[in-house]
């Protein structure tokens, strides 16, 4: 009888156990609830914010239970796709809870709030998890260094409407862009440049080379331009640089497209003038010339392109002579004594090829050594 009830006792005693372990390993499985993942990946131009740990914000309570973070980023001014992602165990719990809505506040390194995002839509009851873009084109006007999640439903005392805040993408949206580009001809001589000044037809993809066929003794040369957004005054025709407003280029340039820009080429003393003629006739075409797109007209180095509009090319083109340089003779026709022997010209025995001052055929004009 001993041996039975002492082997009952001991069935009782693993049948707890057993059942104690099943129990806490129910436990241990609540307690240790799956956790959110960011999904959100990682791409160029993309910045994501992590907001681990995945506190839970409800909006039932006070605000601090309404409230997470901040959490450290680093947001560079600029335009934005904002995309969130939120976390809830709906599929365990069977949890219905119509306002489980999240946003962030971003603020700078002086904690002064930049902006708010919008929020993300309620997490549907049969699903644990939501990524929605809440922003497109979303500006921020300064840089970010923080952000904090906050509740969108706070104060709601009707539910708890409970939701963890996994991350968010900030995706920078490029300005939309165009390009430039412009060619330097250069002309042995003035009379060879185009005159275009009173009015010609668009500079195009081939008015250059056009142009280069047509004149076979001009060529290009490397040479630097600048462009300026509008509003940016002439800085001067014959001036070489622009100033702050204006920004260099070589052949090409990419340029926010949109309003109005300017470009002028940066001027070059060693070749002659823009004569600045913009009235009619414009007749003084004794002149550096400077042309971009539909703006062929004056004699001036200050072009627009406008509009300008995203994705396109512009073609820009400028001519110029090189100032004529002054002849000298060589010393033995200057009619000058270059060698201070109180001899000139064709009396030097320097300027013959014999030596023989007296010899008249062996004098030579374009010797130097008079």
């Amino acid at each position: 009888m001993k041996n039975i009830k002492s082997k009952v006792l001991s069935f009782a005693i693993v049948l707890f156990l057993l059942l104690s372990f099943g129990s806490l390993n129910t436990s241990i499985a609540q307690a240790v609830e799956a956790q959110p993942v960011c999904t959100l990946e990682q791409i160029s131009g993309r910045t994501i914010v992590d907001l681990t740990p995945y506190n839970g914000l409800r909006s039932d309570s006070d605000e601090a239970a309404a409230t997470g973070g901040p959490f450290a980023t680093v947001l560079v001014a600029g335009t934005y796709d904002v995309t969130l992602q939120s976390y809830d165990n709906h599929t365990e719990k069977n949890q219905i809870q119509p306002n489980e809505q999240w946003y962030l506040i971003l603020k700078d390194i002086g904690d002064s709030t930049i902006a708010t995002t919008s929020a993300i839509s309620d997490l549907p009851d049969d699903i644990d998890n939501l990524t929605e873009i809440v922003d497109t084109n979303f500006v921020l006007t300064s840089s970010v260094t923080s952000a904090t999640t906050y509740h969108d439903a706070y104060p709601d005392s009707t539910s708890a409407n409970s939701i963890r805040p996994v991350c968010a993408a900030f995706d920078l949206v490029l300005p939309p862009t165009a390009t430039i580009e412009a060619v330097k001809i250069i002309c042995p001589t003035e009379d060879l440049l185009p005159n275009w000044g009173a009015g010609g037809e668009d500079i195009t993809s081939d008015t250059a080379s056009a142009f280069l066929e047509a004149n076979p003794t001009c060529y290009t040369e490397d040479w630097t331009f600048e462009w300026a957004p509008d509003s940016t005054v002439n800085p001067g025709n014959q001036t070489e640089t622009g100033g702050e407003d204006w920004t260099a280029f070589t052949s090409s340039a990419t340029v926010p497209a949109g309003a109005l820009i300017w470009v002028r080429e940066q001027f070059n003393s060693d070749y002659i003038s823009f004569s600045g003629d913009t009235t009619e006739p414009r007749d003084e075409d004794v002149s550096a010339e400077f042309y971009c797109s539909n703006d062929v007209l004056n004699y001036d180095n200050y072009d627009f392109i406008d509009p300008v509009e995203a994705d396109q090319t512009y073609y820009c083109v400028g001519f110029n002579a090189p100032i004529e340089q002054p002849t000298t003779n060589p010393q033995c026709s200057d009619d000058v004594d270059n060698d201070g022997d109180e001899l000139i010209d064709s009396a030097d025995p320097g300027c013959h090829s014999d030596g023989n001052a007296s010899d008249t055929e062996s004098y030579v004009p374009s010797d130097k050594n008079g």
